[in-house]
């Protein structure tokens, strides 16, 4: 362990991460040349400029990362374009229920595309990054998003996510699993009667394998839904028969009047797994 890293480990601590944020931001800006700060809000927080982004509750920074950061913002936005807005591009005062929003890497993209006029509904079932979406949102003031902490599973009541360090991958069981957080459990159609939600123009959904239990408490809202891209995990098909979801997902929208659309060329083994769907009966 370095020196630096030692002193690092001494401030990373109530009463230290005040001092430790504005030596960091120090060195970064000298680093980078640019507009940036770090500080603690309950977990690290960085700005580039005017963007925000809660990063881990442990200082995490190193040196050769610094110079990534400008274009780790711009690589993200691109990629939420690319993965969720292959059939419709959201336009002012659409409505985007985002499920499986993670620390909000999609937030300020989905709330720049629908406006002020708009909504975006963000639902996260880990309390840790639930923790850090809201985070996102607050710093970024992203107003016109709901937050909401809960699993969307089938049926009302509790269930089990996982609770790995890599919280894009932690997924939501059924039953208790070593290590695992217990979270409250809700239909996607519930949510959506509790926050006024009468109609979606752009359903996002990406629950590691959770969506087989997820479209079956979505009956009434999916009829609401105008587009829908469902990634699917098949492509994690050693984690077990659990994350082939993606036959499931294309014969529900389809059961729905939905026209599909994969995108089965894309040498990307995740993005052939995104299901996207267009329903042909949408009515305002």
């Amino acid at each position: 362990m370095t020196l630096q890293r030692a002193l690092i480990n001494v401030l990373d601590r109530p009463g230290g991460r005040g001092l430790l944020g504005k030596l960091a931001s120090w060195y970064i800006r000298r680093q980078m040349g640019q507009d940036v700060q770090v500080f603690f809000d309950g977990t690290w927080v960085r700005r580039i400029g005017g963007a925000y982004v809660a990063d881990t509750p442990d200082f995490a920074y190193y040196g050769n990362s610094l110079a990534g950061w400008g274009a780790q913002l711009a690589d993200q936005a691109a990629a939420t374009e690319d993965f969720w807005f292959h059939l419709y591009r959201p336009a002012s005062g659409d409505v985007i229920v985002d499920v499986g929003a993670g620390s909000g890497t999609d937030a300020p993209v989905f709330s720049r595309a629908v406006g002020y006029k708009g909504r975006v509904l963000a639902i996260e079932a880990h309390p840790v990054t639930f923790a850090r979406l809201e985070l996102t949102c607050k710093h970024n003031r992203l107003s016109n998003i709901t937050c909401v902490h809960r699993a969307v599973m089938g049926r009302p009541g509790q269930v089990v996510i996982e609770d790995g360090p890599q919280d894009i991958s932690n997924a939501v069981g059924a039953v208790a699993s070593p290590g695992g957080v217990r979270v409250a459990a809700d239909t996607l159609d519930e949510i959506c009667r509790q926050c006024g939600i009468e109609h979606i123009d752009l359903l996002k959904m990406n629950i590691e394998g959770a969506e087989r239990w997820a479209i079956a408490g979505m009956q009434h809202i999916i009829r609401r839904t105008r587009y829908a891209c469902i990634a699917c995990h098949d492509f994690r098909g050693e984690a077990g028969a659990a994350m082939c979801t993606r036959q499931a997902a294309i014969d529900f929208l389809r059961g729905h009047d939905f026209q599909i659309t994969t995108r089965d060329p894309d040498p990307r083994a995740f993005v052939r797994d995104h299901v996207h769907g267009a329903n042909t009966r949408w009515k305002q």
